[in-house]
């Protein structure tokens, strides 16, 4: 995956995020102009330049918006350049975050209470999501990030530290 892809030759270009059955992919359109993703602003984009690919297909900034999804055939799309791991990875997340938005927004309204007191909303489950494909579920960037918060924390509780 990771590949850039353009539809016969039309005015339309997209990454691959999945592969599905029958010879279909999960595409994601891809928007280079400007003033497209300047106008139309979501949470669920991400703005890429041409050093996020390998061979510079784009010679401008480019951006994906995970709220544009096409199921599309193999054979008619051609690979032409793939973005990097790093690149990949953010739209990977944003596509998680997404699907799970959509998730949470159809099933806001709880009809029982958590036995065990927990309310998880939007933020705490992405970074759950987060957390799970950093392959860190003890340590990591967020026991990082919280160990740096708790002990400046404690530095203003302990007046002799």
């Amino acid at each position: 995956m990771r590949h850039i892809v353009n539809l016969n030759n039309q005015d339309f270009n997209g990454v691959i995020i999945a592969i599905l059955s029958r010879g279909e992919n999960l595409v994601v359109k891809i928007e280079s102009s400007l003033d497209y993703y300047n106008e139309n602003t979501s949470e669920f984009r991400e703005v890429f330049s041409i050093v996020d690919t390998e061979n510079s297909y784009f010679d401008t900034t480019f951006s994906v918006d995970l709220s544009d999804l096409s199921i599309m055939n193999k054979h008619n799309l051609k690979t032409v350049d793939k973005l990097n791991k790093s690149s990949f990875d953010k739209i990977l997340r944003k596509f998680l975050h997404f699907m799970l938005s959509g998730f949470l927004d159809e099933n806001k309204k709880l009809d029982y209470i958590n036995p065990s007191g927990k309310i998880l909303g939007k933020e705490e489950l992405f970074n759950m999501i987060d957390a799970s494909l950093d392959i860190w579920l003890t340590a990591g960037r967020f026991d990082n990030k919280f160990c740096q918060y708790f002990g400046k924390y404690l530095k203003k509780l302990c007046f002799n530290c």
